[in-house]
């Protein structure tokens, strides 16, 4: 036995394993490798692709779905594009891009006449401007009857311009009623 033990420390007998079985270590080696590369990276990896496709196609299935609502609602594309047009029309006229205060102004001389007021004041206030929006105060004073300025005041809140109203104040004179508001009106400020 002490032979068989020299025998197999000394180096020039020393017999190397055949080569087949160096190829097969390598190939476990590798193998061992390319299993931990898949379970701690290419797992997690594809993980995370797969939960990022499926919250794109829901929202693409959400996207259709609307799609076909709207083909469902719609039926006439035709038809559409005229309502789509008159309600554009219907805004550019609630919120112009131009202040037209001299527009505005005339129309409430036109109206206080036809609801039989008379014009006792009228005062433009500072303008206001914001990015998109510009803002006209305007004081003014009527003066006549309670239901004509009722009127008058219904014209304004459905007149054909946004108005809002901030401030309202009535009082009795001699010569009738007098109402005294404060409206602001408003324009879209156009991108240049």
């Amino acid at each position: 036995m002490r032979m068989v033990i020299s025998d197999l420390l000394a180096k020039e007998k020393y017999k190397l394993l055949p080569l087949g079985v160096y190829c097969c270590l390598v190939l476990l080696l590798m193998g061992i490798i390319v299993v931990l590369w898949d379970c701690f990276y290419m797992y997690p990896l594809i993980k995370t692709m797969i939960a990022e496709d499926k919250a794109e196609n829901a929202n693409l299935e959400y996207k259709l779905q609307e799609m076909r609502d709207f083909q469902t609602k719609y039926k006439d594309i035709h038809k559409y594009e005229k309502d789509a047009e008159i309600t554009y029309n219907f805004s550019k006229k609630l919120l112009p891009v131009q202040p037209a205060l001299e527009e505005y102004i005339a129309s409430l001389e036109e109206n206080a006449v036809k609801y039989r007021l008379m014009i006792i004041s009228l005062q433009p206030a500072k303008e206001r401007k914001n990015k998109q929006l510009g803002e006209i105060p305007l004081e003014y004073g009527v003066q006549g009857d309670f239901f004509d300025i009722m009127n008058f005041l219904g014209w304004l809140q459905e007149g054909e311009r946004f108005t809002t109203t901030n401030k309202l104040q009535l009082k009795c004179s001699s010569d009738g009623l007098e109402c005294h508001i404060n409206t602001s009106i408003f324009y879209l400020i156009e991108d240049k």
